[in-house]
């Protein structure tokens, strides 16, 4: 994993340690794993829209909203974090896999000049 996604994923353990929100680092029996999965994606889920809300609000005013769009699209990356790892998924590698996978399965669709 790269240096870098490793601290941003250390912080984010470190801080929902600190608050007793890391279930993903707990034994879990597989209803209490289900349950957090549920709640992480659903919050995940929630965060997602509120980025889509602001995507909204700048397309109807005409204007950017970066500074909300950021900070809400962050909150849903860090539910996708903690959603990697609740499934103890190794971010690189899994993208790693699945850009292999799509540069087959999209071949056809690369830019010719």
């Amino acid at each position: 994993m790269s240096d870098r996604l490793q601290a941003i994923i250390d912080r984010q353990r470190a801080f929902d340690a600190a608050r007793g929100w890391n279930a993903y680092d707990q034994e879990l029996s597989e209803e209490e794993f289900v349950k957090a999965l549920h709640y992480t994606t659903v919050n995940m889920l929630g965060e997602l829209g509120e980025f889509a809300n602001e995507v909204k609000k700048s397309h109807r005013e005409g204007s950017l909203r970066i500074s909300e769009l950021r900070e809400e699209l962050t909150d849903t990356f860090i539910y996708l974090l903690k959603l990697s790892l609740l499934l103890d998924m190794d971010l690189n590698a899994e993208h790693e896999k699945k850009v292999a996978k799509n540069e087959i399965r999209f071949a056809h669709h690369k830019k010719t000049k």
